[in-house]
């Protein structure tokens, strides 16, 4: 399906020409807005984009980009979270960005994903989004990372130093 998503979202830039996009954080876990995260910064270089990107969070506030995905609660927190701590310092700031009429839309796309919002299998290692994770989304406003096109919004890590630090 890359080459369908990278046809459309291409098609979508070019038609609408707007002046900022926005794609899901490639810190997230979930192998498909990784996946949506790259086409879509392949896309915007291919245009040769010069809008604004900001990257939007979704199971990154749930367990981070710092804690494994595994159900043994304190594999590699605690060192993992002061490290990151200090990337988030050094990092670009989020951009907070009011959702007004979109919170009514964003209702309607939540609905429209069952299998995301409900244990859809019942099974107790099926990753959904409770309620209470839910209602994150649905506020008047989001927070977001900045990016630039064809490169993912990347927290400095703490081992290295360049000039500009």
């Amino acid at each position: 399906h890359r080459t369908e998503i990278s046809r459309e979202i291409e098609r979508i830039i070019t038609q609408h020409q707007p002046d900022e996009v926005l794609v899901p954080s490639h810190l997230d876990w979930h192998p498909d807005h990784q996946a949506l995260n790259a086409i879509a910064h392949e896309v915007l270089t291919k245009l040769d984009y010069a809008g604004r990107v900001l990257e939007y969070p979704v199971w990154y506030w749930h367990a981070g980009p710092w804690l494994p995905r595994s159900h043994n609660p304190n594999a590699g927190k605690i060192s993992s979270l002061f490290a990151d701590t200090i990337k988030a310092w050094k990092a670009p700031k989020p951009v907070k960005i009011a959702m007004g009429e979109f919170v009514k839309q964003k209702q309607a796309a939540r609905c429209a994903h069952a299998t995301q919002t409900t244990n859809y299998t019942g099974e107790k290692s099926w990753a959904f989004m409770e309620p209470d994770f839910l209602v994150k989304f649905l506020t008047d406003s989001e927070v977001f990372f900045p990016a630039t096109a064809g490169r993912p919004y990347r927290p400095p890590t703490t081992s290295s130093t360049t000039s500009e630090d």
